[in-house]
């Protein structure tokens, strides 16, 4: 390394000097030692260049797919095996021995005899009136016809006495003449159990006129059903201007023969 660079030193001077012309190059010297690599630069490294764009796409191979295979045939059925012999019926078992009777229980003692029926027949009865005669303010009717037929009730001039408890169906028409005659009171007729006279039976007729004379009459009819209990009196009231009003009961009405005038029915139901 030093030779060399004396001789570059040398030709330098010579140069310089302007000394004769050059003589001939030496041998090359011997390689001198490579000197220790020098310290590591210490300059920035360079920014990363930008990177160049993507190619593009080469084009999708044009191989064709290959046809699908057929299906495989499907294999023959195999036969149905024969059916077995059906297995004998086994006998039937010997039937059991019939076990003994149990003894018989106690009878128990007997229940309370029930209530006597009212039996197929039931009371009934009828009486009517065919005779002039004046029924007084509140008064009952006095029947003249009471040999009509009846069962197990009694029939009376003044009306009936029950002998069977129960329900019975009533039934009652008076035809006559009011006292009060202008204005006229309409009949107002019901029934009473004793003295007791039963509200809830009273009927009343239509007034015929705005006034009537003593040859004219008005007819009242009551029906309906009544609780009656044995021994009781029935009879048929008269209730007109709330029982202040006497009625004539005329047996041959004006223009007609002689007839009915007054009727009550009774029959029981249950």
């Amino acid at each position: 390394m030093f030779a060399y660079q004396a001789l570059i030193a040398q030709q330098s001077r010579q140069a310089f000097d302007g000394a004769g012309s050059t003589g001939p190059t030496g041998p090359t010297g011997a390689a001198g030692t490579t000197g220790a690599a020098g310290p590591a630069g210490s300059g920035a490294t360079g920014a990363t260049g930008v990177t160049g764009p993507t190619g593009v796409t080469g084009p999708t191979g044009a191989g064709v797919t290959g046809a699908t295979g057929g299906t495989g045939s499907t294999g023959a059925t195999g036969t149905t095996g024969a059916t077995g012999s059906t297995g004998n019926t086994g006998s039937t078992g010997a039937t059991g021995a019939t076990g003994s009777t149990g003894a018989t229980g106690a009878t128990g003692a007997t229940g309370a005899t029930g209530p006597t029926g009212a039996g197929g027949t039931f009371a009934y009865g009828g009486v009517t009136s065919s005779q002039t005669a004046t029924v007084a303010a509140g008064g009952n009717i006095t029947f003249n016809n009471t040999a009509g037929p009846s069962s197990s009730i009694t029939q009376g001039a003044a009306g009936f006495t029950i002998v069977n408890t129960g329900i019975y169906y009533f039934e009652f028409q008076v035809r006559g003449t009011p006292e009060t005659l202008t204005p006229p009171n309409p009949l107002i007729f019901g029934l009473s159990i004793g003295a007791a006279l039963q509200t809830a039976t009273l009927f009343a007729s239509d007034t015929q006129t705005s006034s009537l004379s003593a040859a004219q009459t008005e007819a009242v009819t009551g029906f309906g059903y009544i609780s009656l209990t044995s021994g009781q009196t029935i009879f048929l009231t008269n209730d007109t201007n709330s029982g202040s009003d006497s009625i004539a009961l005329v047996s041959a009405p004006l223009g007609g023969p002689a007839s009915v005038n007054a009727a009550l029915t009774l029959q029981q139901v249950a």
